[in-house]
């Protein structure tokens, strides 16, 4: 079992929550990376704007193409490779900030650490999410 952390913006979380589906956008280095998961993989999610990270979640499927209506734009058909997802809880929240020193993940505590965040799926080591299950309260 794998542990992964998502980027994503506030109102794509509500979506996804919401809808239990991960959209991924359906290009060739998407779909590699959609793959690399694995049915019961832990993910959490990096909320962008607000720099915090949100919820829990366990991955349910196996990708699949899926256009069904997620966030109700062009993204519903653009990101058409899609995930099952079930939450454990999606409503509990910490600041990534005073996390960073203690996450394996961050490897230069001295740069800007949304950096770290341009890629939307990101593998995180079995240590870092116990860190972050525990600074989440869960």
């Amino acid at each position: 079992m794998a542990n992964w952390i998502m980027a994503l913006s506030e109102d794509s979380y509500r979506s996804i929550v919401k809808h239990e589906l991960l959209p991924f956008y359906g290009d060739s280095k998407s779909q590699n990376l959609i793959d690399s998961t694995q049915i019961g993989d832990n993910l959490v999610f990096y909320i962008t704007k607000k720099k915090s990270l949100k919820g829990l979640a366990k991955i349910k499927s196996k990708s699949f193409l899926d256009e069904s209506i997620v966030f109700g734009d062009n993204r519903d058909i653009e990101w058409n490779q899609r995930l099952k997802i079930k939450f454990v809880d999606s409503s509990k929240e910490t600041d990534f900030k005073p996390l960073i020193d203690n996450l394996d993940l961050i490897k230069r505590k001295d740069i800007v650490y949304s950096a770290y965040f341009v890629r939307t799926l990101i593998k995180i080591s079995n240590k870092d999410f116990g860190f972050i299950k525990k600074a989440l309260g869960l």
